[in-house]
């Protein structure tokens, strides 16, 4: 290889060495969080104040699973006894120790599971939790 190839390879690398420094500065934009959100965003240094507070205390309180029917059952002969007798064990003559069971009231939020109609949701009716998977 002769000193003026040496100078085309040169020259060649140098020249797509450009092309793509000038491809990362004049291309299309990230779209990653860190690019488009401000600095310092959910910290009290962020510039936009709308974004000040972290994401979990600026939205509303979620409705909370509320007991629809709980009870406790033993778990040797299976008696049922009210949640709130305050009993820890049954007085079978194991006694065997009360286990709290029951259904739960869920609120209803968004669509079904996954983005698929119905898929995997639990309704519950007057004779007990229904679930489809």
């Amino acid at each position: 290889m002769d000193r003026k190839e040496e100078h085309a390879m040169a020259l060649q690398s140098a020249q797509a060495r450009a092309a793509k420094q000038e491809y990362i500065l004049k291309g299309p934009r990230p779209e990653t969080h860190s690019a488009t959100m401000p600095a310092y965003c959910y910290t009290a240094m962020c510039p936009d104040p709308e974004l000040r507070e972290p994401v979990w205390r600026r939205h509303r309180r979620q409705t909370s699973i509320r007991a629809a029917k709980v009870e406790k059952i033993c778990l040797i002969c299976r008696k049922r006894w009210p949640a709130e007798c305050g009993r820890m064990n049954c007085d079978c003559e194991r006694q065997g120790h009360l286990y709290a069971i029951g259904g739960y009231n869920h609120p209803r939020i968004g669509g079904g599971a996954g983005g698929q109609d119905g898929a995997g949701t639990v309704q519950q009716s007057k004779g007990g939790i229904s679930g489809s998977a």
